[in-house]
């Protein structure tokens, strides 16, 4: 499976906005628990989009997190930190089974070094 394979979709028939997720009444149980589910994923997710997005108009378009970080309404901390981690994790050393903050963790090591504190995080549960 690929990255991009693993992006999630809510459900089409749920509504949602800023402030509200507005399910059907017809809904089963099982579209219910996929939709927490697929939430989960976005959540974990966004940190690594910020963080691709911003490198890529930094290369497309040579504007940085300083320049974006009041327009984006994020911090300017919460930018410079997605964009380094993005940064330091080319997609294929991404582990979709630890969070973003796992990779922060580890993104000072040397490559190779990070890649086995990945793997043990993995492999230990941390």
């Amino acid at each position: 499976m690929t990255p991009m394979n693993a992006v999630a979709q809510i459900d089409r028939s749920a509504e949602w906005s800023h402030v509200a997720l507005i399910l059907p009444e017809t809904l089963s149980i099982d579209e219910w628990v996929s939709i927490g589910t697929q939430l989960r994923s976005v959540e974990r997710s966004v940190m690594w989009w910020i963080g691709d997005w911003l490198c890529f108009g930094e290369n497309r378009y040579g504007v940085t997190y300083e320049d974006i970080a009041a327009e984006s309404g994020y911090r300017r901390q919460t930018l410079m930190d997605a964009k380094w981690v993005a940064e330091r994790y080319p997609i294929s050393l991404r582990r979709a089974a630890l969070s973003f903050a796992h990779h922060k963790n580890a993104a000072a090591l040397p490559v190779l070094e990070r890649a086995d504190v990945l793997q043990a995080a993995i492999d230990n549960g941390w």
